[in-house]
């Protein structure tokens, strides 16, 4: 049988197909996250970043370390998770890591990088509008691979760690005070960092060290104590060559956990955090192949913290969302430039919801993943009339020119019913409803039955559309009936 179009409108086609019927879905929602990415293009190499308000305009701006440009490129925040052009600054040789902090308590943000290549540091200390002094260069020793800037000592100054690829002195500590650094202290040797992370593992107030020791395929966890002193609690097993760290909460019971990017093994080992500084028996997942960077965020907006990681051997990104059950699902591949390297989560656009950067080594670029809101959120709104309750339900993504399907479920014998349609959301009730009086258009559909819908052409990504089915009574029974309403929101 035939479809029959209700609307009259060019952009409006609402297809009923009579006797079709649609899964069951929770009420507005999709299981998709989706993201506008787009593509900045940097200096050589592109490595490890790190993100903040470089600028002091409230934007979020991003950095980068350049490897073979031995440079730092920082892009200003434009708003909405848009990017200007990169700036450069030049530091050591081959730098591969990036922090971000006030290193030197004027209340600017400053950056550090750690260049492999001449065995330093650089400082770039930030004038609070975008701008840098040129670097000044700290040796730290051989080949420096990852760095992290965290009070540890609990002044109220952001101190340096530094983790090297030398079994000798694979782990050093600048301590910071008003008259600037000292000299690296070693801790530990006998093992190789080849990521770090801080974090307050144990409670106490003050941020820990998390080591990722990619020679003995263990997590290293130092706690921070009085007087400058680290205890070394143990090592913790992980899967075969952990070369990226991240810090989460994974089973939101409130202690960190520790995620181990495992590149040899393709494989990724959470560690769930006893609240100690210890940790309890690790649990793998299959990650993709050959990951090297990994970072966490709530990306579903769900409360629960998820993982994504760059795989060097598929030249992908893999989002892993959390089971809310302190595990993951199965990686989602998302296209990047050419072999992302780094990744970095974090809110870039300022909507509350987290979004990430990967760095892309062979295409010299930054691939920046915007999340956009779930494709369909309910609203409510609903009243129960005198006809009866009214449910709305949406399947699929809401595509230009693509089609969605709308549900409008009754407990009565499929009655006719109103769809509104508006642009906006009002704050003027439409008959106790969630539309604003005047809705841009409305057209008669059948009830307990799926109805298609085309999305407008010409709807550019993140346009939202806003429905509400309202059922009428019969002359007897008064007031009308209206459903929950739904905002679907375009996507790309």
């Amino acid at each position: 049988m035939s479809p029959t179009c209700f609307a009259p409108r060019r952009w409006l086609k609402a297809l009923a197909v009579v006797g079709a019927s649609m899964p069951a879905v929770a009420q507005g929602q999709a299981p998709d996250v989706t993201f506008d990415v787009t593509t900045y293009a940097v200096g050589s190499n592109p490595q490890g970043m790190a993100a903040a308000d470089f600028d002091g305009d409230g934007l979020v701006d991003l950095a980068v370390a350049e490897r073979f440009s031995s440079s730092v490129s920082v892009l200003p925040g434009l708003g909405d998770g848009d990017f200007g052009a990169a700036v450069s600054h030049p530091v050591g040789s081959q730098p591969l890591a990036l922090a971000a902090g006030d290193l030197d308590g004027d209340g600017d943000v400053d950056l550090a990088s750690v260049d492999i290549g001449s065995g330093s540091l650089s400082i770039l200390a930030g004038d609070g509008a975008g701008g840098f002094a040129p670097a000044v260069p700290m040796p730290v020793g051989f080949q420096p691979q990852a760095i992290v800037a965290a009070d540890l000592d609990g002044d109220g100054l952001l101190d340096l760690a530094v983790g090297l690829d030398s079994l000798a002195a694979p782990l050093k500590v600048l301590w910071n005070s008003p008259s600037g650094f000292g000299a690296p202290v070693d801790l530990g040797q006998g093992f190789c960092a080849a990521a770090l992370r801080a974090g307050d593992l144990d409670g106490d107030g003050l941020d820990d060290l998390v080591v990722a020791d990619c020679a003995q395929s263990m997590v290293r966890p130092y706690l921070s104590g009085a007087g400058r002193v680290f205890s070394a609690v143990g090592m913790f097993p992980v899967s075969f060559d952990p070369r990226g760290l991240a810090l989460l909460d994974a089973d939101g019971d409130g202690d960190l956990d520790v995620a181990a990017a495992c590149l040899s093994s393709s494989m990724l080992s959470v560690l769930p955090g006893l609240g100690d500084g210890s940790f309890d028996e690790r649990v793998d997942f299959a990650s993709g192949s050959m990951p090297v960077s990994i970072d966490a965020g709530d990306f579903d907006a769900d409360g629960y913290d998820d993982l994504v990681m760059t795989n060097f051997g598929t030249g992908d990104v893999a989002l892993m969302l959390n089971d809310q059950h302190g595990g993951f699902d199965a990686p989602a591949s998302l296209a990047a430039g050419f072999f992302p390297m780094a990744i970095s989560a974090g809110d870039l656009s300022g909507d509350g919801v987290d979004d990430f950067v990967a760095s892309n080594a062979f295409s010299d670029d930054l691939s920046v993943f915007i999340t956009l809101p779930p494709p369909w959120s309910d609203l409510g709104g609903g009243i129960a009339g005198k006809a009866g309750e009214v449910v709305l339900q949406a399947e699929g993504l809401p595509r230009a020119g693509e089609s969605v399907w709308l549900y409008v479920g009754t407990k009565r014998k499929s009655p006719p019913a109103l769809m509104v349609v508006g642009f906006s959301e009002g704050s003027s009730p439409f008959k106790g409803g969630i539309l604003v009086p005047q809705p841009d258009d409305w057209f008669k559909v059948r009830t307990n039955r799926a109805i298609e819908f085309v999305w407008p052409d010409d709807a550019p990504v993140g346009a939202s559309l806003y429905f509400q089915a309202w059922l009428r009574p019969n002359a007897k029974e008064g007031v009308a009936s209206g459903s929950n309403a739904l905002r679907g929101i375009t996507q790309p």
